[in-house]
């Protein structure tokens, strides 16, 4: 595939030069979105793991800075693609979450004629309160996020109510945004 652009940040940059959020949440957007669509297709070697591109970003300030403008202009960007990423917004909980990426598979074709099984996803919140709160189970939800951070291999939860879930080489960014008062005030009592 030949292409397009030279530098995709530097043209993401310039497609959003006038819209009114600060150039620093574009720039983060740009960088978000980039990590969401390369997910396991490259990596740097450790020797004994390897890291993955996938990044979780939280964008903080007073309402009507351009948080959530900016962010969901590169998530709407990613969901216009043919990129096999699926997003998932706002609400959720952790068996939520775990039954979501169990159907959000993809096989890709590789270079070599191989098959690679992953599961790239995007976790979106253009207000972290939905997405982490006490009804959500914020605890629970906390841990598993951590848990896939940066997963080598699969990841399988067994429970009585669901049975066995795995998911496959899981690839999760996470993008949210939120305001100050609420890391000071809510965070801290449900995390």
């Amino acid at each position: 595939m030949q292409r397009r652009l030279t530098n995709w940040i530097e043209s993401y940059l310039h497609f959003t030069r006038y819209e009114e959020s600060p150039t620093r949440f574009h720039l983060w957007t740009a960088i978000t979105i980039i990590s969401a669509a390369v997910n396991r297709n490259c990596w740097m070697s450790r020797g004994y793991y390897k890291i993955f591109p996938n990044l979780y970003v939280l964008f903080i300030g007073p309402s009507g800075v351009g948080k959530s403008t900016s962010s969901g202009i590169g998530v709407e960007i990613l969901r216009e693609t043919s990129l096999k990423v699926n997003i998932y917004k706002d609400s959720i909980t952790s068996p939520a979450l775990m039954n979501f990426m169990s159907q959000s598979k993809v096989v890709c074709d590789l270079s070599d004629g191989k098959l690679q099984e992953k599961t790239p996803v995007l976790i979106y919140a253009s207000e972290l309160g939905n997405l982490l709160s006490q009804r959500t189970g914020v605890r629970e939800l906390t841990l598993l996020l951590t848990e896939l951070f940066n997963k080598q291999g699969d990841h399988e939860d067994t429970t009585n109510v669901r049975g066995k879930i795995k998911i496959t080489k899981p690839c999760v960014t996470f993008f949210a945004c939120c305001f100050p008062g609420w890391i000071d005030e809510e965070l801290t009592s449900v995390a």
